[in-house]
């Protein structure tokens, strides 16, 4: 079984990747629900399927290599979030 993140379900694309290889299955078992979701956050929220796919090809390098959670980090998150939801950063002093 893949376990989910905190917030967000896995996409098809990127559970169909877990699934096919049981030591990234297990590293990605291993991460906590809120590094799963930064990873899955990272995956989502492309503009481009190409980016998406090169997203998911370098989840699972990085995630085999031992990498744990994206050197993002929530502000950059936030504001990719906000960004998609047409937000910006600026209206809101604490991010």
């Amino acid at each position: 079984e893949i376990k989910s993140s905190a917030l967000h379900k896995i996409p098809k694309d990127l559970k169909e990747v877990l699934t096919s290889n049981s030591k990234l299955a297990e590293k990605w078992n291993d991460l906590t629900p809120i590094a799963r979701n930064e990873w899955i956050c990272w995956v989502m929220y492309v503009k481009k399927v190409e980016t998406r796919e090169n997203h998911i090809k370098r989840l699972k390098e990085e995630i085999l290599d031992g990498k744990e959670d994206l050197a993002v980090g929530w502000d950059a998150l936030t504001e990719i979030l906000m960004r998609k939801n047409g937000l910006s950063s600026l209206y809101l002093p604490f991010v």
